[in-house]
């Protein structure tokens, strides 16, 4: 065992994940990532040491994540971080592993804000609602760093997660030092969110990514989402999985400047049930986008 060849022990990894219910193209890409991560071996290193035996500290780096991911734990959990909007975003069991389908909706939002005329833009402020990892704050950061930044959680956890992101990607480069941002424990837009400190203007813009998997549904989820993922950021009791989107959508019909916009991330059967929510409480010129994969995901809409 001594004498495992990286190959050798690539594709005895790639067994054990196949057998633990990985696909098996995801099963060697994870498999390529972890030695990657580990190892600091990249994709073209790997083949040129295929050959070459792992030492026994290698292994002992190694086979503790193997046995991790057996277990159908996140692969973003063994590495601490996951790519969003091409950024290092980092997680913890505290908070979801970012989704491609949730660009859409920083894609949506972006869209919408650059199209406002220069005076509503000018010093405008931006709220994350439930942000956990940061992901969707921190995306519009990165292309807004003009704005002013409000990402709350009701998870106190979430949200050293999510600062020590900022940190990171501050130190990094990815986001300007620049930036004014205010991080808050509070459930949803409760009344201690507004105003934000001494500042009276409200926000032009609020996004989330509320929790909406109905519980009825937990059994069916993958392990990787049934038995990691925080159960406060997944699952709404409502039996219909929208009576935090209802809230929300609420709230914002309260605190938004006039011309102001909400977007919200929903479940594919959620979202004509949302948009008439969102006409409910009086937001005008809603839309539903699609995501990656061609489902309803997102709606938004302005309050008049």
């Amino acid at each position: 065992m001594s004498d495992l060849s990286l190959w050798a022990w690539k594709k005895q990894a790639e067994s054990t994940l196949i057998q633990a219910g990985v696909e098996a193209s995801e099963a060697r890409l994870e498999v390529r990532i972890i030695v990657e991560h580990t190892l600091q071996l990249s994709q073209s290193a790997q083949v040129l040491h295929r050959d070459q035996p792992l030492s026994g500290l290698e292994r002992s780096q190694l086979e503790p994540l193997i046995n991790r991911r057996q277990q159908r734990e996140p692969l973003s959990h063994l590495l601490g971080e996951w790519e969003f909007w091409g950024l290092p975003i980092k997680v913890s069991p505290e908070t979801l592993t970012p989704r491609p389908d949730t660009e859409v909706l920083v894609e949506e939002a972006l869209g919408w804000f650059k199209s406002l005329p220069p005076q509503k833009k000018r010093n405008a402020t931006i709220i994350d609602v439930g942000t956990g990892s940061g992901c969707i704050g921190m995306a519009l950061a990165s292309e807004l760093s003009e704005c002013r930044y409000v990402l709350l959680d009701l998870s106190s956890s979430a949200l050293e997660v999510a600062q020590a992101g900022w940190r990171s990607l501050v130190e990094s480069g990815h986001l300007s030092s620049d930036i004014e941002v205010q991080w808050v424990q509070a459930d949803l837009l409760e009344e201690k969110v507004m105003p934000l400190g001494s500042r009276e203007t409200a926000p032009i813009l609020i996004v989330s990514n509320p929790p909406y998997v109905k519980r009825i549904d937990q059994s069916s989820l993958m392990p990787e989402v049934k038995n990691f993922d925080p159960p406060l950021a997944l699952f709404d009791e409502r039996t219909d999985g929208l009576g935090i989107t209802e809230r929300l959508i609420a709230q914002a019909a309260q605190r938004l400047d006039s011309g102001g916009a909400l977007f919200v991330e929903v479940g594919f059967d959620q979202t004509s049930q949302t948009e008439s929510l969102f006409i409910q409480y009086g937001f005008a010129l809603t839309k539903i986008r699609y995501d990656y994969g061609g489902n309803p995901r997102v709606v938004w809409g302005v309050k008049p």
